[in-house]
């Protein structure tokens, strides 16, 4: 009885939340050019799938994306399924999937509550409704069996996986599966494979032209809110950037780390207007380069110090 409110409870958290849309896109989507034409691409075989299956093909419905955390996996299939409401004007179903929210200890319910989950999705995509599925750190559940930190649970949510991955790409139509790892080496070999798995896309570090693409964006982004919101000052928040050189020291840094820094300058700039009482928006100190430098130091710094080796002389 336990089992079956567990599942009840399952399906409610499996409907979409409401959502405008708005943000990302994948104009929002910063890399390379070769990784801008795959979601161009991704995009085409979403929305002309009929087509493919008119002339004797079949669009790629799986793809999983590898890369060091922090380099827009997750981020770029978000902006693409917005990309397809905007384009089309019909809802998209949007379904991630997690071990946290999915999961279960009872023996047997994490495969039942996987499979409900395709189930739900399925019934949408008969329906003429786009189904994307997205499945954050999947070598959870698609790692290799028979390895040590495998067990007959692992074992069942895989065999389940594997199984409605080919049910996606050999009769779904409206279905397709996004799977993100950062250990291309842990998962299993036959779960990966043409017929399951489509395409695989790596995404690689971002290119220091890149970081000061993010950086720049950022930075007017920031500077547009503020002016939006207290139109009655003229003072930009940030000025007199040097893009080139936060970008040149920052290399080695994803997506994640430039977030960091910029939200790490913006909340030192609060405090220190918060701690000194003046209560004057006017008096609010403005970001530079030397900020942003100064994060971008502390963050090398911590990095550098952690990496030491621990032992003895």
């Amino acid at each position: 009885m336990d089992g079956l409110k567990s599942r009840k409870k399952q399906k409610k958290e499996f409907t979409p939340k409401y959502d405008d849309y708005s943000y990302p896109l994948l104009k929002h989507v910063l890399g390379d050019e070769s990784l801008k034409n795959k979601f161009e691409e991704i995009s085409t075989y979403i929305t002309n799938s009929d087509f493919f299956k008119e002339i004797g093909s079949k669009p790629k419905r799986s793809f999983l994306f590898v890369g060091e955390p922090g380099t827009g996996k997750t981020f770029s299939v978000k902006a693409l399924r917005n990309e397809l409401f905007w384009s089309n004007k019909k809802e998209v179903c949007y379904y991630p999937y997690s071990i946290g929210t999915h999961g279960t200890s009872y023996i047997n319910e994490g495969a039942t509550n996987l499979q409900e989950f395709f189930d739900i999705g399925r019934k949408m995509a008969n329906r003429g409704y786009p189904v994307i599925y997205q499945f954050d750190e999947i070598n959870n559940i698609m790692g290799k069996r028979n390895s040590s930190q495998n067990h007959k649970e692992d074992n069942k949510l895989l065999e389940c996986l594997m199984v409605n991955l080919q049910e996606i790409n050999t009769y779904s139509k409206n279905e397709f599966f996004f799977g993100m790892t950062n250990f291309r080496e842990a998962l299993d070999e036959a779960a990966i494979r043409n017929g399951r798995i489509d395409d695989i896309i790596e995404f690689p570090l971002p290119s220091i032209e890149t970081l000061k693409e993010t950086y720049r964006s950022k930075v007017n982004n920031i500077n547009k809110k503020h002016s939006n919101k207290f139109p009655y000052y003229s003072k930009k928040l940030i000025f007199r950037v040097n893009y080139d050189k936060i970008s040149g020291e920052s290399e080695g840094f994803n997506f994640a780390d430039v977030d960091k820094v910029t939200e790490d300058v913006l909340r030192k700039l609060a405090f220190k207007f918060l701690k000194s009482n003046v209560g004057d928006r006017k008096e609010l100190s403005r970001l530079t380069t030397r900020h942003f430098l100064e994060e971008i130091h502390s963050i090398k710094k911590e990095r550098y110090s952690s990496k030491k080796n621990i032992g003895f002389k």
